[in-house]
């Protein structure tokens, strides 16, 4: 049987985003399917990555369908971002995380999950 890749997006393309761009590249059943980023150099990095660029996550989730967003986005813009993903899916009728759609205290524990994937990438890239 074979497993349908995932199609994930970066927003952020700074050092963060970047990181996280280069461990989704490498790993089996994950397509990275976009940076979203308004900065200038977003463009290069897009292009050398072979994926489009969006100059906000309103006009991704507007045009593209992926099936997950990284936010590598400054720390006060997670809850809107996140917010506006489970939003984006459930108009889609796409099943996303639970906590996406359980309010602000499943939004924080999800922020706690994605912490702990965060350090579990940094220990990956150590080993690299």
């Amino acid at each position: 049987m074979t497993t349908k890749a995932v199609r994930i997006a970066v927003a952020g393309a700074g050092m963060i985003g970047r990181r996280h761009a280069a461990i989704i590249r490498v790993t089996p059943d994950c397509i990275l399917s976009a940076i979203v980023d308004p900065a200038p150099a977003a463009a290069d990095f897009a292009h050398t990555l072979g994926v489009p660029l969006f100059g906000s996550l309103a006009e991704l989730l507007a045009v593209a369908r992926p099936d997950g967003v990284v936010l590598a986005t400054p720390n006060p813009l997670h809850v809107e971002q996140a917010l506006a993903a489970g939003v984006a899916a459930d108009r889609r009728e796409r099943l996303g995380r639970a906590p996406v759609g359980a309010g602000l205290s499943g939004l924080l524990a999800q922020a706690v999950e994605y912490r702990r994937h965060d350090e579990h990438i940094d220990a990956q890239l150590a080993g690299t």
